[in-house]
């Protein structure tokens, strides 16, 4: 296990009760379809992404203090736009920008000399998302006439499993900074990272 003292695995540990809230928000919206459960559901989900890049882009900046708030500042910005407005496309263009960016740069840190098994970890994870924010798409523009497939349904099932698997891999490079890490699959080889502190 790894210690949380250390820099990298605060900004990880930080990252996973964030992602703990997107799952918290998203069965208060499933439970009730009220809207202000329904931004509980969607503006963590930019907050999740936001830490996602934080942890990404910190260590090619010497001034973490502008990154960290640059990204509060846009988290704030969404969400204060977001309900202001209430249009799902706004979300969905705003949310696409961040994994666009953290996309970007996870693939600049591949070219850096990444663990054995990043590639292929980074790989699995942007294709089980992608995939899964494609069901999104289709099901919030055709709700009504692929409503059968249980699209939405699919889409958190694909996401959350692409959304583990990169913060798996966050794990595996970000904590290299300051420990041995290394890969291992667990229960029904689902992956996590072993750190050697």
């Amino acid at each position: 296990p790894c210690c949380f003292s250390c820099a990298p695995c605060a900004r990880t540990a930080a990252a996973q009760v964030l992602f703990f809230l997107v799952g918290i928000g998203s069965f208060g919206f499933h439970a009730t379809l009220r809207y202000d459960m329904q931004l509980l559901d969607e503006l963590p989900m930019i907050y999740v992404n936001c830490a996602y890049c934080y942890i990404l882009f910190s260590p090619m900046v010497q001034r973490r203090n502008v990154l960290l708030y640059g990204n509060i500042a846009y988290g704030v910005i969404i969400t204060l736009v977001y309900i202001e407005w209430k249009n799902p496309i706004f979300h969905e263009v705003a949310y696409a920008a961040v994994i666009f960016a953290m996309i970007a740069r996870s693939v600049a840190v591949l070219r850096q000399n990444p663990p054995r098994r990043a590639k292929i970890l980074l790989a699995t994870a942007l294709s089980l998302y992608g995939f899964g924010f494609v069901l999104w798409n289709i099901d919030n523009h055709f709700c009504r006439s692929v409503e059968h497939f249980k699209l939405h349904a699919w889409w958190h099932i694909f996401a959350g499993y692409g959304t583990y698997l990169f913060s798996v891999f966050l794990e595996l490079v970000v904590g290299r900074e300051t420990h041995k890490t290394e890969m291992v699959r667990g229960l029904l080889h689902v992956p996590y990272v072993h750190f050697d502190v």
